[in-house]
């Protein structure tokens, strides 16, 4: 379950051996395609260039 390294005492290691095992584990379902977080990226991007585009042109006025 544990990998500890332990320099002295054997002690802290007897936590982890001693300890419950987990009620439940969590697991990914699925991954999907990636396409929403494509999607949000140009979304970000597309905002980006927007607010420095306003702000380029707001200097030149």
């Amino acid at each position: 379950m544990f990998d500890v390294a332990v320099i002295g005492n054997e002690a802290a290691a007897q936590v982890f051996v001693n300890a419950p095992e987990p009620i439940a584990v969590g697991n990914i379902v699925g991954k999907g395609s990636g396409f929403l977080k494509w999607l949000l990226l140009l979304l970000i991007l597309i905002v980006i260039f927007w607010i420095l585009r306003l702000l380029l042109k707001r200097k030149t006025l």
